[in-house]
């Protein structure tokens, strides 16, 4: 027997039995809807560490480009480097809107040259230091 016979030779009970009912596709999406509600947290999750780590990443880079900045002073001279640490800065802002303030500081100058002045750098994002970096800049005079 052909397919096409044998299909009419079902009866119309048997037709409607073919594919998927009501019920099945309700329960089907119910059961996807759950899976859906326990995935949900891991999302939200990962989505906020993510940003959490672009904000780290970027207050560090901000960190680096401020030590470099003070080296360049350190170059120079100690008073090079106490101005630098005394100039206040402006805020950065990111692209997605996060305002990173530069914290800096310096310790006296040394009393025989050449010697080292310590410098403090910070970047903070609403009072939270996310990165910091202490070290010791050499300086071969006063002025």
């Amino acid at each position: 027997m052909s397919r096409t016979a044998s299909h009419r030779a079902q009866s119309p009970v048997a037709r409607r039995d073919e594919g998927f009912g009501l019920i099945e596709i309700v329960v089907s999406m119910f059961l996807l809807a759950l899976i859906a509600i326990a995935v949900l947290p891991l999302l939200i999750q990962g989505v906020t560490t993510a940003a959490r780590n672009a904000t780290m990443a970027t207050a560090t880079q901000l960190v680096s480009a401020e030590l470099e900045q003070a080296r360049a002073a350190a170059a120079a001279n100690c008073n090079a480097v106490r101005l630098f640490a005394a100039t206040t800065t402006t805020p950065v802002t990111d692209a997605r809107g996060t305002a990173y303030l530069v914290a800096r500081s310096a310790g006296s100058c040394p009393v025989a040259y050449p010697g080292t002045i310590s410098v403090r750098l910070a970047v903070q994002v609403d009072g939270e230091t996310l990165s910091e970096v202490t070290t010791r800049l050499l300086v071969t005079g006063a002025s």
